[in-house]
């Protein structure tokens, strides 16, 4: 059964916007392709295979393997692939998010990353935790903040959400003017509760988030990179989702949520809700195994590099 026009051409013009984004070019990202342009470029050929393809695809192989997966109890994270594409932490709240990030970000730290957290949540204060050094940002009169390059967490609890965006847009536009110019050490920027930052359709309004998209999109050019965790992921921007490689999913019951992540899975979606709070599916280039791992500060060397 062939696949609908009107399929090949949306998935062609998503697949076409989508390396705009990721080619540096986030403001062609708005503006409707021709026809004649997907077909040259290739997209639609591509797109029309994509919605062929069978259940015995390399793809659909993993995505639909029967049986149970693998559990290991040490997390497995790729520094390398971080820095290239990041990473993301989905699922409900309540379900070890934040203690599996703050295990990824010690071995970012070991690894003589700068990580910088913007914090939602007020979770990034509370010990342990492995970064030590804070500033709380005010909703209210002038403050001027001068950091030395070190690991560092924003409070952004205090901000209502308008706020919330407008820091982070210069606070992006800040690291990527600096590394723009010169600086030459990567540093890794950890948004919680990225739903707020990144909502769905975020990354196509340049007018409102602008800078976060081309810190996103240009950021690993000149070594910066980023992860996020959301525990609302049917609501946060999908093209967010689809930059990074490595993936986190957590417990999730809510039916939108649930939809999103099993597009992302496939059967092993069926796992999802049987997890326990410290269980999580790893999700990366074809690998997917289900993780068990320690608190934060309880075995925290547990994680394979």
């Amino acid at each position: 059964m062939l696949p609908k026009k009107e399929q090949i051409l949306e998935l062609a013009k998503e697949r076409w916007r989508l390396d705009q984004i990721r080619f540096g070019n986030p403001k062609l990202a708005e503006i409707e392709p021709e026809y004649q342009e997907l077909v040259e470029g290739g997209y639609i050929w591509s797109a029309k295979m994509e919605l062929m393809q069978s259940l015995e695809s390399k793809h659909a192989k993993w995505l639909e393997k029967d049986g149970e997966l693998e559990t290991v109890y040490e997390i497995p994270f790729d520094i390398d692939e971080a820095l290239k594409t990041g990473f993301c932490i989905l699922g409900n709240k309540g379900c070890g998010k934040t203690t599996l990030a703050k295990h990824l970000v010690q071995k970012l730290i070991e690894n003589g990353i700068i990580v910088y957290v913007l914090d939602s949540s007020k979770a990034w204060i509370k010990k342990p935790t492995p970064i030590t050094d804070y500033f709380t940002v005010l909703p209210y009169g002038t403050q001027r903040f001068q950091w030395k390059p070190k690991p560092y967490v924003f409070d952004l609890s205090l901000l209502p959400i308008p706020l919330k965006i407008k820091f982070v847009n210069l606070f992006c536009k800040t690291l990527l003017n600096a590394h723009i110019q010169g600086f030459n050490q990567w540093e890794f920027v950890v948004f919680e509760e990225a739903h707020l930052i990144f909502p769905n359709g975020s990354l196509r309004s340049l007018k409102k988030n602008g800078e976060a998209v081309a810190f996103a999109t240009i950021g690993r050019n000149y070594k910066l990179s980023f992860g996020f965790i959301t525990q609302f992921p049917a609501n946060v921007d999908k093209l967010l989702v689809k930059l990074t490689v490595q993936r986190y999913l957590f417990q999730t019951w809510e039916p939108n949520d649930y939809r999103y992540m099993q597009r992302l899975l496939g059967k092993h979606a069926k796992e999802l809700k049987s997890l326990e709070a410290g269980e999580c599916i790893y999700q990366a280039r074809g690998k997917v195994l289900k993780v068990a791992f320690p608190e934060y500060g309880i075995g925290s060397d547990r994680t394979v590099v």
